[in-house]
């Protein structure tokens, strides 16, 4: 019999080890990552499910969309139903209350409605918002409608924005050219999309330099 990668022989070692695993995994902070699948295992869900453990957390997931992708470009996307991906947030925030929440791609403007209403509804504390809106390989992952949406619903809740240059500049309308257009940008992003005070915009890395900024400072 085999579970999660080892082998037992017998019932007794088989229910011993997940006993020891539970007894690990209760003292494991869980944390949520809400994002697209990608089958090759570079981004998305995988990507998050990796680094959540690799830092020593339990993480769980909930599946926007699926992706045939790789390293190569984006093959093709399918969006998971608004009523799935509330299904999965309830199956989640009812039983396993998250620490944390990370949010990537979401494709469409009713899955953004969907997220921040769930979100909300159930109090969810220390949001990391990465606004996913197009690939490495060019191919468009957010719809103009989503993106609008999540202006609006979603990133208002974030503890830290993250996102990549490109991203940066078109939520701040700001070129970014240098250290201090990225300071520039980070500041509009924090007024335009109205930001709690908490919050931190990092707009990603240039020449090896990381602008974060919170609401009074830049780090």
């Amino acid at each position: 019999m085999q579970a999660a990668g080892i082998v037992c022989y017998n019932k007794f070692e088989y229910f011993s080890y997940n006993r020891t695993y539970n007894r690990k995994k209760q003292n494991m902070n869980p944390i949520l990552t809400i994002a697209g699948s990608d089958c090759s295992g570079g981004a998305g869900i995988q990507a998050d499910l990796k680094t959540i453990l690799a830092h020593g957390a339990y993480g769980m997931s909930v599946i926007t969309a699926l992706t045939a992708q790789n390293t190569k470009g984006v093959y093709a996307v399918e969006p998971v139903g608004p009523e799935m991906i509330r299904a999965q947030l309830d199956a989640v925030f009812t039983d396993i209350v998250p620490r944390a929440v990370k949010i990537g791609m979401i494709a469409d403007a009713d899955s953004v409605h969907v997220i921040g209403d769930c979100l909300r509804a159930y109090g969810a504390e220390n949001l990391v918002i990465d606004p996913v809106m197009i690939a490495t390989s060019g191919k468009r992952l957010m719809e103009e409608k989503a993106l609008a949406a999540a202006q609006e619903r979603l990133y208002p809740l974030a503890t830290l924005l993250t996102p990549n240059i490109p991203e940066a500049e078109r939520l701040s309308h700001t070129a970014i050219e240098d250290s201090t257009s990225m300071r520039r940008a980070a500041e509009k992003i924090l007024k335009n999309l109205d930001v709690r005070c908490s919050a931190k915009a990092d707009i990603c890395r240039m020449r090896q330099t990381t602008c974060c900024m919170t609401a009074d400072s830049f780090i």
